[in-house]
């Protein structure tokens, strides 16, 4: 492995850690005060949980992108076009990840909420397809990230329908 790749294996988790970051940092304790009067779910984790498995899945979202970006695709079009596919969305599940935290504590608008994480589940389920097209390693680095937005898309949907 070059020294790019590695360089790129190492700064885009890093980056995207980052970015995750910058989403979760404009929030208030107004807006925890707010999710905590909700009435959650019973598969509802500890607070705690979620920080911890959003950095993992940071890694994992990042080491996604890295691999996207390491895969030499330039000897076969088709792979090239799905790189360049993948790439778009890859930036589109990062901003709509970003803007269901702002429409859900941001604006404390559960049905937002609900219909943006319900456009990422959708989007990262065409992500994995395109993103397995061009590094298998890719695509199933982002399995564990689906499976996370859909349990969220689950306590989402409690908190529309019992608040």
């Amino acid at each position: 492995m070059d020294k790019k790749s590695i360089i790129t294996l190492i700064a885009a988790p890093l980056v995207c850690i980052l970015i995750g970051f910058f989403a979760t940092s404009t929030l208030t304790n107004n807006n925890y005060e707010w999710y905590n009067s909700l009435k959650l779910s019973p598969l509802n984790p500890p607070n705690f949980v979620f920080g911890i498995a959003w950095g993992f899945l940071y890694i994992l979202i990042g080491l996604s992108l890295a691999f996207l970006l390491i895969t030499n695709t330039n000897s076969d079009p088709i792979i090239q076009k799905y790189k360049t596919i993948s790439l778009i969305l890859f930036a589109t599940q990062f901003i709509i990840n970003i803007l269901w935290t702002y429409m859900f504590f941001g604006l404390k608008n559960p049905l937002l909420g609900v219909i943006v994480i319900l456009i990422l589940d959708i989007v990262v389920i065409i992500s994995i397809f395109f993103f397995y097209k061009v590094s298998k390693s890719s695509g199933t680095l982002f399995l564990p990230y689906l499976a996370w937005i859909l349990f969220a898309s689950n306590l989402n949907i409690y908190i529309l329908i019992f608040n």
